[in-house]
């Protein structure tokens, strides 16, 4: 069966969501894990090695040899950068993973490549760099601006370094996503009640819509 073909009973269910019809070719799209994070946080579930730059040239080696086995570079329409902490790899290896990529997923005139970055790492020769190699899209991993919560969840920042890199990152990028967690731990339903109240920095900062999820929706999807 091609990839494309559409005869599994909940593909064409989604199809109907997505509003595919039968016969057109599906958009391509590729998912780049990069392992590595500084550290591991309390809440994380994902895939990662914390604290092993030692890795970071054999994992891209690795990277190399496994795309190069698609013989041919394959144009996608979304690319993904997620991990771990892809924006964590230095200016030099971060410029080899993207020539990589531009080789071998060329994206399409109107593609979306995303990449999540975590809020240290966001600086605006960052933002030039990985820009000038087709990055149009940043999702920030700040998870909250209160700093007592971001100490419970173990995250590396403040609250006032993720205002900052959404400023730097909104200078280069129009389109950037914030992810923000609720129901972390010692939280009360009184809590998300004022959840917005108190993370407002979100409102001001954005120029999109706040989508909020929670496990309900990740069990569903």
């Amino acid at each position: 069966m091609q990839p494309n073909e559409t005869s599994s009973p909940s593909k064409r269910n989604w199809l109907d969501v997505w509003g595919w019809n039968e016969g057109q070719e599906l958009p391509s799209a590729a998912y780049v894990h990069i392992p590595f994070c500084r550290h591991r946080c309390g809440y994380c579930n994902f895939s990662l090695l914390a604290n092993r730059s030692d890795l970071y040239e054999r994992y891209l080696n690795v990277l190399e040899i496994e795309l190069s086995e698609m013989g041919v570079p394959r144009s996608v329409e979304t690319l993904f950068l997620g991990g771990g902490t892809p924006s964590i790899l230095p200016a030099e290896q971060m410029a080899r993973l993207l020539n990589l990529l531009q080789t071998w997923l060329p994206t399409t005139s109107a593609a979306e490549w995303t990449m999540e970055c975590n809020p240290l790492d966001i600086t605006n020769d960052f933002c030039i760099q990985i820009k000038s190699y087709g990055v149009n899209r940043l999702s920030i991993g700040g998870q909250s601006f209160q700093n007592d919560k971001l100490k419970r969840l173990e995250r590396d920042h403040i609250g006032q370094h993720l205002i900052d890199s959404v400023k730097t990152a909104r200078q280069h990028f129009s389109n950037v996503s914030l992810d923000l967690i609720f129901a972390a731990p010692n939280e009360t339903l009184s809590d998300h009640a004022g959840w917005m109240v108190r993370d407002g920095n979100t409102v001001r900062l954005s120029r999109q819509g706040l989508f909020i999820s929670d496990a309900l929706w990740s069990e569903y999807l």
